[in-house]
């Protein structure tokens, strides 16, 4: 099960005719939408590169790539730590919407083609003799030397229509200075061209070659993929320097020969590779190698480190996100490393405390940019470890972990003198006393103090010394006043204040920061049209929506990503459970499916216990949750928030589960059995002999008992009742308790297994004598 923030985009929605919501003449004013997904099947969340090409499946050169920054000035996402030292969050972003750039023209350059060998007609205009006579110097607009300063000023999708206009622009703009830094992303899809004969065809990428792109993210592939690209790509053996597989079946003898055959390869990143093992990494990693970035990868785990260690002398940077990793993998880190890291970033590594951050410290002594966002079990004791040895450091992440206090801080500004860029998102327990700490560091340029809920006027008044201050975000901290925010005009060198969803933000303060912080970029949350809807779609199959001081609307689109066992194919049924938080405040859940809305939560209903809501419906029907935010005169805190699970029958069969990552497997007794008619279930309480597997502790030891207990729930219709014997319990976690299906008979479920067996997706070894 992993952790997943899924990028939010702004983009509105304006269906074409009015559509039956209760209240359609709703304003938009502000909202932060805070999505943390868990699944196994989840794709990355963040990326790595400024910019990504694509390609259509027509092999046509797709007009508009993927969301770009605003055109305001910005300070540098650099910071003297290179372009990936922690970049925002994306639920924080302020999102724009690319604006809509128009078709290509008829004669679409094919993708395959070099300048010259396509039959292109002179889309520019009549030729310079027909218009001579006109008093027109369309020369101008052929003249290579005004084209090159030009087309400078065109952002990357903007260049891949305007080299479909002529040949000569496109040989002006097929230069490989106009294409530095940016990345193609090829979908398995749109790789190959359906022939008349129905055959398949690769399609050509000469013209990427042409570019001289040494940087590729490839989605959704195969082995045979990646064979064939490297096989029709005429750089790929010495000159493709970059390599990105996410959410693709690539096995081990597959990474083994991509990186055999692509022997110019220094940076790799692997997320929601499912398919390759540890064993893959020990074959495959070469020492040339020097960035890595590993994430939602579901078979890594301690060995992968040791692999990485061993195997990549030369490796200066690392991004790791998994969640088996322990203490234990970071100890295989020696000093062979440590001359050559110099950012090392672990992201919602749960199992790491401050036992694995000494042997870091010790380990990586040259280490520049740090992040432990999502360790959470690191204390203050760790970041004086960081602190202490350290000291070199210029960017250092501690986000969401919420058991630092003020004293980490202390520490931070004791001894990190050259530290940049702090992020403390998330940072519950810090508060004003930790942010006079801060206002002692001379150096530090960024600081994100989003969502940190104890911060107060008082302690912005810490901040107003710190000149060197470049980029400060204080979004979503709901005791910041007008009054204390005004003073932020102190901060004459501020390049970019956040303050979305700060309930202290006004309309008014925006407008005197615009008087006295001209130079300032201030996010505030505040651009979204009226009577605009907020749409998010949910991909992955469990996680967590949070919306703080709902205004407005907000659409969540359900559309659960199939696993990547599975073909291509609808699932027969689609299935959602929502269980809403017991703090569910300032907004109502309906359920809008073909158009018509069915209330699901109220603000009213009791949530002393809340209910799970469950419904199903066919893939071809259009369904989504709607939430609409009830207007309230006062500005208290209130939170609509809900957890929730997509599930698909992808092959309408009863079947063991794909993925035994979700199993929680436990061997003991049943020692009582209570009945809840009212949300029909049974509690069963098991006193667990041996746990074999858990992934969340829900069996363990209380009082003075030897035994792990703990409950375990199934549907009441199962009739489970009390009695002798030693069971062998395997479940899923559902809503963060432990679920049992009722129990099949032994013949179905020897049917069952070795069907599973047969198709090798059985999750676990049985011995059915």
């Amino acid at each position: 099960m992993m952790f997943c923030q899924p990028f939010i985009t702004n983009n509105k929605y304006l269906p074409p005719t009015t559509p039956r919501y209760p209240h359609p003449s709703i304003k938009l004013s502000h909202m932060i939408i805070t999505v943390s997904s868990l699944s196994v099947w989840s794709s990355p969340c963040l990326g790595y590169w400024n910019h990504e090409l694509s390609i259509s499946r027509w092999s046509e050169i797709e007009p508009c790539l993927r969301p770009v920054t605003p055109e305001i000035p910005r300070p540098s996402a650099c910071h003297g730590m290179g372009c990936q030292a922690f970049p925002k969050h994306p639920e924080h972003v302020n999102p724009s919407v690319l604006p809509i750039l128009p078709p290509p023209p008829t004669h679409s350059i094919p993708l395959g083609l070099s300048p010259g060998e396509e039959n292109i007609p002179n889309l520019c205009g009549p030729s310079v003799e027909q218009v001579q006579g006109q008093g027109m110097d369309w020369h101008l607009a052929l003249d290579e030397k005004i084209l090159n300063r030009l087309f400078c000023y065109f952002s990357a999708c903007e260049k891949c229509v305007l080299a479909q206009v002529c040949k000569t622009w496109r040989r002006v703009l097929y230069q490989l200075r106009f294409w530095v830094g940016l990345t193609p992303v090829l979908h398995a899809k749109e790789l190959y061209n359906i022939l008349p004969t129905g055959e398949k065809e690769f399609v050509s990428l000469q013209g990427f070659a042409v570019r001289g792109f040494d940087s590729f993210c490839l989605v959704g592939v195969s082995d045979l993929d990646i064979c064939e690209f490297i096989d029709n790509y005429p750089l790929s053996k010495k000159g493709v320097k970059s390599v990105s597989l996410k959410r693709s079946t690539i096995t081990d003898a597959g990474l083994e020969v991509m990186l055999e055959q692509m022997q110019g390869v220094i940076r790799l990143e692997l997320s929601g590779c499912n398919d390759f093992t540890e064993a893959g990494l020990w074959s495959s990693l070469h020492g040339r190698i020097t960035s890595l970035s590993v994430s939602d990868c579901i078979n890594v785990a301690d060995d992968a480190v040791a692999a990485i260690s061993q195997l990549l002398p030369n490796l200066g940077e690392l991004n790791l996100q998994a969640y088996h990793v322990t203490d234990t993998a970071l100890a295989y880190f020696t000093a062979k490393q440590g001359r050559a890291t110099h950012t090392l970033r672990l992201h919602s590594c749960w199992e790491i405390t401050n036992h694995g951050v000494v042997n870091v410290v010790h380990s990586l002594p040259n280490l520049t940019v740090l992040s432990l966002s999502g360790c959470s079990k690191v204390t203050d004791d760790g970041v004086e470890l960081v602190a202490e040895n350290l000291r070199r450091l210029r960017g250092l992440d501690l986000s969401w972990c919420p058991r630092l206090t003020d004293t980490a801080l202390e520490y931070i500004a004791c001894d990190l003198h050259k530290l940049e860029e702090l992020v403390l998102d998330r940072c519950v327990r810090i508060t004003d006393t930790g942010l006079s700490y801060l206002s002692t560091m001379s150096s530090l340029r960024s600081l994100y103090l989003r969502w940190c809920c104890q911060v107060q006027d008082f302690g912005l008044k810490h901040l107003l010394g710190m000149k060197s201050l470049r980029l400060l975000s204080l979004a979503g901290c709901p005791l910041l006043t007008t009054t204390g925010l005004s003073g932020l005009v102190q901060l004459q060198d501020l390049e970019e204040l956040e303050l979305t969803n700060c309930p202290g933000a006004t309309p008014e303060l925006f407008k005197y920061f615009s008087q006295h912080l001209p130079r300032c970029v201030v996010i505030d949350g505040l651009s979204l049209e009226a009577r605009s809807v907020e749409q998010v779609t949910l991909r992955c199959t469990e996680g967590t929506v949070e919306w703080l001081y709902p205004m407005g609307a907000l659409r969540l689109s359900l559309v659960p990503r199939p696993p990547i066992t599975v073909p291509a194919a609808e699932p027969r049924l689609l299935t959602a459970c929502i269980k809403p938080t017991a703090s569910f405040r300032g907004a109502q859940l309906y359920l809008e499916r073909e158009g018509v809305l069915e209330l699901l939560l109220s603000e009213a209903e009791p949530a002393i216990r809340p209910r799970v809501h469950c419904f199903s419906w066919q893939p071809h029907q259009k369904v989504a949750l709607f939430l609409q935010a009830i207007p309230h005169q006062d500005i208290s805190r209130r939170i609509a928030a809900f957890r929730y699970e997509l599930r698909a029958d992808w092959d309408g069969r009863l079947a063991l589960p794909l993925s035994k990552l979700n199993m929680e497997v436990v061997r003991g007794n049943i020692r009582a059995v209570e009945n809840d008619a009212e949300l029909q279930e049974s509690v069963i309480g098991i006193s667990a002999t041996r746990v074999h597997r858990q992934k969340f502790i829900l069996f363990q030891p209380r009082g003075h008992s030897v035994k792990s207990l703990g409950d375990i729930r199934t549907p009441l219709s199962c009739g489970v009742k009390t009695g002798p014997g030693s069971f062998l319990f395997m479940g899923w976690v559902h809503f963060g308790d432990a679920w049992l299906g009722c129990a099949p008979r032994y013949k179905d479920f020897k049917r069952i297994y070795e069907r599973a067996l047969q198709a090798h997706e059985n999750p676990c070894e049985i011995a059915l004598d």
